[in-house]
């Protein structure tokens, strides 16, 4: 019952306040491994609420780890619940059940059509099978950007091998379909036992790179610190995100740590993309090469960034050096 009160009050007066909150000129992307998401969790009423409130809270999400013999159905229940509950309606494009043995698992991808495009949506092709479960890849448009998501759960015990792998998707979309904007993100194990951080996987594409869920973070609900989900930008994306998260249950929801590793064993992930519409992109004027911007900061890699052409973006390192920091 109190767990209930909880969810109604979250429901009918904190979700509209954290929407107030988020820019209307920017999209939030989130990558979201819910843990073995099937009939037995989707019966869970309470779990499915905290769910439906969560995906509310994002205008695309990468769900992960769905197992489900109907095929996916307990992801149009969840969105069903959260259209109900949040007044927000959300689309979603599917994978068929991916994996090399009779374990399979499934990708969805669920987005705001009042923000996103679908374009188009396949599986990667792995003519060398590289990875358990293939690349689920996406094509999105909004407003003045298409951009690509690669969407993966790698195999744990392998997850270095399909890190490393991931530069072949990129090339793959770069050189045969000329889709350069690529936001690659999930539970990659990338951490901890499964993957050392020390290696140059996650920035070794061929492109400019940004990981924004850093390697001293945790993205698990147990006890473990690992950063094992991310979201890795290639290409001149990475100038339009900001304020990368992971959304803790506990302190969004206000429960036990108990309570939480019933929802997943996984925190979601997320980004803000910045997008503008076409008035303000015919209004902007070009700012000098030597400007530095304002609201400068380094971020923990050194660089200097600062709030630059109505975006935030990567400025000269002097530029942090004239501020003293």
């Amino acid at each position: 019952m109190k767990m209930l009160m909880v969810l109604f009050l979250f429901g009918s007066v904190y979700l509209p306040a954290l929407y107030a909150k988020q820019a209307r000129d920017a999209v939030r992307i989130a990558a979201f491994n819910i843990q073995t998401f099937g009939q037995s969790k989707a019966s869970k009423s309470e779990v499915m609420e905290l769910l439906a409130q969560t995906i509310s809270l994002y205008d695309l999400v990468l769900i992960q780890e769905i197992r489900d013999s109907r095929d996916g159905l307990v992801v149009h229940q969840l969105l069903d619940l959260t259209h109900r509950r949040s007044g927000r309606k959300f689309e979603t494009t599917i994978s068929p059940k991916l994996g090399r043995s009779s374990y399979t698992e499934q990708y969805a991808y669920v987005y705001n059509p009042q923000k996103l495009q679908l374009i188009k949506s396949w599986v990667f092709n792995d003519r060398l099978d590289h990875f358990a479960r293939e690349p689920f890849i996406a094509h999105f448009r909004s407003q003045d950007i298409d951009f690509v998501t690669v969407g993966i759960h790698t195999q744990p015990d392998q997850a270095t091998e399909e890190i490393n792998a991931l530069k072949l998707v990129e090339l793959d979309l770069s050189n045969r379909l000329r889709l350069s904007n690529i936001l690659i993100m999930g539970d990659l194990n990338a951490d901890c036992d499964y993957f050392d951080t020390t290696q140059a996987g996650l920035r070794s594409f061929s492109t400019v790179s940004e990981v924004w869920i850093q390697d001293w973070e945790d993205t698990t609900v147990s006890s473990t610190h690992c950063a094992y989900d991310r979201i890795v930008s290639l290409g001149a994306i990475s100038d339009r995100i900001q304020e990368p998260e992971i959304t803790r249950f506990e302190t969004l929801f206000g429960i036990s740590n108990d309570a939480a590793r019933d929802i997943s064993d996984h925190y979601p992930v997320s980004i803000n993309m910045l997008v503008l519409d076409s008035q303000e992109e015919s209004q902007s004027t070009p700012v000098p090469d030597d400007y530095c911007g304002v609201n400068l900061y380094r971020t923990p890699k050194n660089y200097c960034y600062a709030s630059k052409d109505g975006r935030k973006k990567r400025v000269a390192s002097a530029c942090c050096d004239l501020q003293g920091l």
